[in-house]
Parts: structure tokens; C-alpha cells; sequence
């Protein structure tokens, strides 16, 4: 077996560490470059998604874009056009003045209901805050008096 030279010993112990330094600045740098494409691209998407909320958002609300909102409605118009022409051809004029006059009664119905419901559920929020202040006196009255 031969021995080592302590210097060339040291000299290969010292290249390994200075290649290994230089790996370790090429992964830092990597990094770094992975790091900034990234901040980058969240920058671009929120800049992004700010941009879509200040089109579409008007105060509170969002709104559809005209366009989409035009084709929806226009669909459906034609569909109701299409359905009474359909309703014409197998009934007969009356039994589509018949579907309109039944399409305004439920119209009103669910009007009448709806506002119904509304009611009542502003009448059970009045008794609940009406049962809630006179929780509040009482337990007050309670406390003040000692009984609790």
C-alpha cells in the first residue's frame, strides 16, 4: 500500500470544496432566478385579476358583461318566440293567448308569495329583537338587583 501525501491530500480535499462552493453559488443563483420568475408571475396574475375586477365592478356590484347579457336575453326571447309559434301550430291562436294569460297569473302568484315571505320573515326578525331586548332588561335587572 502506498501512502498519501499529506499535500496532495489536502490540495484534492481543498478543489472538492472549492467545487463544491461553486455548485452551491450556481444553485443559489438558480434559485434566485426560479424566485423572481415566480414573484413575477403572482405580480402579473394579481395585476391581472385587479384588472378584471375594476371591468366588471362598479361599486359593490358586479355586473355581467353587455354583450353576454344581450345574447342570453335574445335567446331566451327567441325560445319564447319558438315556443309560441309551436303552441300556435298545434292548438291554435287561443291556447297561446291561454299559456300568456296563465304565464302573468303565475308571475303574480310567485310576486304575491314573495312578498309574503318577506314579510313574515320581517315580522320573526321584529319578535326575535324584541325577545332579545327583553332578555337584555331582564338579565340586567337581574344583575343589578343581585338575584344573579
Amino acid at each position: 500500500m502506498t501512502e498519501l501525501d499529506p499535500v496532495s491530500a489536502a490540495r484534492g480535499a481543498l478543489s472538492g470544496i472549492k467545487e463544491g462552493i461553486k455548485v452551491g453559488r450556481e444553485i443559489h443563483e438558480t434559485a434566485s432566478e426560479v424566485n423572481k420568475f415566480l414573484d413575477e408571475e403572482a405580480r402579473a396574475r394579481v395585476a391581472w385579476k385587479r384588472k378584471q375586477q375594476e371591468i366588471q365592478r362598479r361599486g359593490d356590484m358586479m355586473f355581467i358583461d353587455a354583450v353576454k347579457e344581450y345574447r342570453i336575453i335574445y335567446n331566451i326571447r327567441q325560445a319564447e318566440a319558438q315556443m309560441y309559434r309551436d303552441v300556435e301550430r298545434e292548438f291554435g291562436k287561443k291556447a297561446v293567448q291561454e299559456v300568456k294569460a296563465l304565464i302573468l297569473q303565475l308571475r303574480k302568484d310567485h310576486r304575491e308569495l314573495h312578498d309574503e315571505f318577506y314579510r313574515k320573515r320581517m315580522l320573526a326578525r321584529k319578535e326575535w329583537g324584541w325577545l332579545i331586548v327583553a332578555s337584555i332588561i331582564i338579565y340586567s335587572f337581574l344583575k343589578v338587583t343581585g338575584a344573579w
